[in-house]
């Protein structure tokens, strides 16, 4: 049983680098009648719209990925991609912070356990071996 061309192209798009092979066959794909509707609804079920948009991108490099794909199709997937690059920048962003809560409350438990402070540690010193 064999994937039809649509999902065959969103299978081989999909991926983080891709092969030289693999975008002669993406290529191939491209030359025939395609469903870019179902192809674009399908990446955003997946969740893997902005990766197949990276993917097509890096197959089509030498061609005007506008003369192989829709215009609306490629404006909406990159739409996607920098709304997912939007997203994680808010997500590192807050990952960030809570990473610095995380520092601060474990360096007050620390210091009220040992009762050391800043300044009693930038007092402190240290063999040159790195061992305290």
């Amino acid at each position: 049983m064999g994937f039809a061309v649509e999902d065959r192209l969103l299978i081989l798009c999909s991926q983080v680098s891709i092969s030289d092979e693999t975008k002669r066959e993406i290529s191939s794909l491209l030359q025939g009648e395609l469903d870019w509707e179902y192809i674009l609804d399908a990446s955003i079920k997946h969740g893997v719209a902005p990766l197949f948009y990276h993917g097509l991108r890096q197959a089509t490099q030498a061609a005007d990925i506008n003369a192989l794909v829709p215009g609306p199709i490629v404006t909406k997937l990159h739409t996607l991609l920098e709304g997912n690059r939007a997203r994680n920048r808010r997500l590192y962003t807050v990952i960030k912070e809570l990473f610095g809560a995380f520092e601060q409350r474990a360096y007050r438990r620390w210091s009220e356990r040992y009762s050391v402070g800043p300044r009693s540690l930038s007092r402190r010193r240290f063999p040159p071996d790195g061992r305290h």
